[in-house]
């Protein structure tokens, strides 16, 4: 194997792949990325085996990749990454004379890294499944911001840890639940796929953070993989198996009051209580809720704690119908599906009961639904 390339061209290529390499894996050959010259291109693959990232490099103006001799080689990912990170000449030559050590020449001197075959690499098969849908960058990347922070980070249900996409009827329904919260958005699309997968969060943010500038993205789907394709690059992400909690029998339909007010005064409410539960709750380690008692008289938040003390607050412009509640919850909870609204103006809460979910809207941007479970409170 024997090549030369623009450095800043490869690094940014291998920091791509290393994305995919496993962080501390048992098996070594996972932890580093795989370099394969063929004839006139050079493909670099990192994986965990189940998240893939493949990316394949034509020679052109932008990187003057030139192959001299064909070949694979799996080199240490963090070593690799570091060694041309530091090096400071635009072009460095490459070479395998043994099929054992990478040889990396430059202006800054000679640099050899010792290697494994890249026969024996063994990666998933990157095979296209048959659904498909062409989406618009901005919307997967809306999706993940939107409904991320809902899934759960450790659950003993699998399914919790990822976010649903459902595709049919000519839409895409993301939602994503830990079972106490649910974030929920829903886009047209231009397709004719059918299909409902759940995606582990960790691998789908680093596609979304992979895309860069890239308009669109080609999604394929089976039961068992999807796969992220844009430009050379290729992403291909294991799916968690078992059943997504339906959405249409979580967020309520039917409502008992309303509340619509400024999100940004909401927040601001909410930051100020949110100083009195985290210091209650450390130190009692328990969830200490915040009260709201909704009227048409206005909105009446509260939190009494005999370790840090209590904080009462009232706010009057808003807009209120229907019965008057009072319900408890975790600010946190509260906060977050707020910062997931990303609502620069209005926000709307659809009570249902006391201990009931409730239904949490930006009254601009109807593709937006989330939800929060209030918690038992003897204030």
């Amino acid at each position: 194997m024997e090549f030369t390339i623009r450095r800043s061209y490869f690094l940014d290529r291998l920091a791509l792949v290393a994305r995919g390499v496993a962080v501390h894996s048992p098996m070594e050959m996972l932890n580093g990325i795989l370099i394969q010259i063929k004839d006139n291109v050079m493909v670099l693959t990192g994986s965990d085996t189940n998240f893939t990232i493949q990316t394949v490099i034509t020679p052109d103006e932008e990187n003057l990749l030139e192959i001299n001799q064909t070949g694979s080689l799996v080199i240490e990912a963090r070593m690799l990454l570091e060694l041309i990170r530091r090096m400071t000449g635009e072009m460095i030559s490459v070479n395998s004379p043994d099929g054992q050590a990478l040889l990396i020449t430059g202006p800054d001197g000679n640099f050899e890294l010792v290697g494994k075959p890249g026969s024996e690499y063994v990666i998933q098969p990157l095979t296209r499944p048959e659904n498909h849908v062409q989406l618009p960058t901005e919307v997967l990347k809306s999706i993940y911001e939107h409904c991320a922070y809902a899934t759960s980070e450790r659950n003993s249900r699998q399914v919790l840890q990822g976010i649903n996409l459902e595709i049919a009827d000519g839409r895409i329904a993301a939602t994503a639940t830990d079972s106490i919260r649910l974030a929920r958005q829903v886009v047209p699309v231009e397709t004719d796929a059918v299909c409902r997968i759940t995606v582990p969060t960790g691998p789908l943010g680093e596609v979304t953070k992979s895309l860069g500038n890239v308009e669109t993205v080609d999604l394929y789907c089976d039961r068992r993989k999807v796969q992220f394709i844009f430009g050379n690059t290729l992403m291909q992400i294991t799916l968690y198996e078992g059943n997504f909690p339906d959405a249409t029998r979580i967020i309520p339909t039917k409502y008992i009051s309303t509340l619509k007010m400024r999100a940004a005064d909401l927040e601001g409410m909410l930051n100020r209580t949110s100083i009195y539960t985290s210091a209650a709750s450390s130190q009692t380690g328990t969830v200490v809720p915040v009260q709201f008692k909704c009227s048409a008289e206005g909105l009446g938040m509260r939190v009494l704690s005999s370790e840090v003390g209590s904080c009462k607050q009232v706010f009057t412009d808003l807009e209120y119908t229907g019965e008057d509640i009072t319900v408890s919850f975790n600010a946190k909870l509260m906060i977050e599906a707020l910062r997931g609204l990303r609502s620069s103006d209005q926000v709307e809460l659809d009570f249902t009961g006391e201990l009931r979910p409730i239904k949490i809207t930006n009254p601009d941007d109807p593709t937006l639904t989330m939800v929060i479970v209030p918690i038992r409170s003897n204030v």
